[in-house]
């Protein structure tokens, strides 16, 4: 009998901290689709931390599996182009 052994590792926070990258992210994303850019401090209290689909509904409402897919590709998009604007702070 085979076994297989998996790890799964969450390094943002611990050995790359990359929530700068995220707010970023959001302020480009949100004016895009909301139409307007949210205050660091609705960021911090509405979206840091929060689940991509209560984020995406609480903005645009009742909206599909599907949308909420689409919104969160493009704002992950987002966050990867941010990351690769500023190399030197997203080394491990």
């Amino acid at each position: 009998m085979s076994t297989k052994t998996t790890l799964i590792f969450d390094f943002n926070g611990t050995m790359f901290f990359a929530t700068e990258m995220h707010y970023r992210a959001w302020d480009e994303f949100m004016p895009r689709r909301l139409g307007r850019k949210l205050s660091r401090e609705e960021l911090d209290r509405k979206i840091i931390g929060q689940a991509n689909v209560d984020i995406f509904r609480r903005y645009f409402g009742d909206i599909s599996p599907e949308q909420i897919e689409e919104l969160t590709m493009e704002k992950e998009a987002e966050y990867r182009r941010q990351c690769l604007l500023d190399p030197d702070r997203v080394q491990l």
